[in-house]
């Protein structure tokens, strides 16, 4: 809805590709215009209502950016129903869209709101087809403001500080502070990319080929990380790499220095992968 998205194709959405699509010119601004274009942090809920799913993804980060809480409709007639069910402080309403248009449903609520006697929500129409006379429309429909698109930054921090102004945070959401929180949630990721990593996998060893496969399947349905051995030979030098804190493999395959080690759990003879999965969480726990 915020930007034009035609040079993005398919609907893998990356940081990068959101990043380069949110690099929008700014004009320089008056002293009036200033406060209303202020960017602020809002105790807020917003409906989005659009069934792009590309579009979907782009507003969700744009408003999230803001402190902003986000649900989004597919179509009109999801945003009805969202909207009967929850409370939201803005609406923004896509009018083309299957089942149920942005008008209808914009006219559904705004009588259910009536009919309820609930206060209503500011609905903020969005179109990509501007043409003249369109504001007056879907403001003569119920509509309490009018957006075309692709929406212009300094035209949605003016839509949120007119009508979310009673839900702005003391403090302001500055450029510094967004990359801040950008690089904290890198950071994030990559630290638990390395728990991920570090975290000891099941190591399958068996001179049966069909048993082995029995395993994997019993190990991958019940989620557990695992890796195979197909030379057993290996298997003592396999290991000392200490990547494992489970084997399961055949008796005549287990040394002495593998029982000798304390942090290994090994299992011969399986009866069932519900007492697999009960052996594994009990040695795991223990740990």
């Amino acid at each position: 809805i915020f930007l034009n998205f035609e040079s993005v194709t398919g609907l893998n959405i990356t940081l990068s590709k959101i990043k380069k699509k949110l690099k929008i010119n700014t004009d320089s601004l008056s002293k009036d215009d200033e406060e209303s274009l202020a960017e602020h942090l809002y105790d807020a809920n917003i409906l989005v209502t659009e069934d792009n799913v590309i579009n979907q993804k782009l507003i969700r980060h744009i408003l999230e950016k803001y402190g902003i809480g986000v649900d989004i409709a597919n179509n009109g007639l999801e945003s009805v129903e969202k909207r009967k069910k929850n409370d939201y402080d803005l609406i923004f309403m896509d009018i083309q869209m299957p089942v149920m248009d942005g008008i209808t449903a914009t006219s559904t609520i705004i009588n259910y709101e009536k009919n309820k006697e609930l206060k209503h929500v500011p609905i903020i129409a969005l179109t990509a087809n501007a043409l003249k006379g369109d504001r007056e429309k879907f403001l003569s429909v119920g509509m309490d403001e009018y957006i075309s698109k692709p929406i212009q930054k300094n035209e949605l921090l003016s839509v949120l500080n007119t009508f979310l102004s009673d839900k702005i945070k003391t403090d302001i959401k500055t450029e510094t502070d967004i990359k801040t929180d950008i690089k904290t949630e890198t950071e994030t990721k990559e630290e638990e990319k390395v728990k991920r990593e570090v975290k000891k996998k099941i190591l399958i060893a068996k001179e049966l080929h069909l048993e082995k496969i029995i395993l994997i399947k019993i190990v991958e349905n019940l989620g557990y990380d695992y890796e195979t051995l197909n030379n057993t030979s290996l298997l003592e030098n396999e290991l000392l790499s200490n990547k494992y804190d489970i084997l399961l493999t055949d008796t005549n395959l287990v040394t002495d220095l593998m029982k000798e080690n304390n942090t290994l759990f090994i299992m011969t003879t399986i009866n069932s992968k519900k007492e697999l999965n009960s052996f594994i969480k009990e040695h795991r726990q223990q740990k």
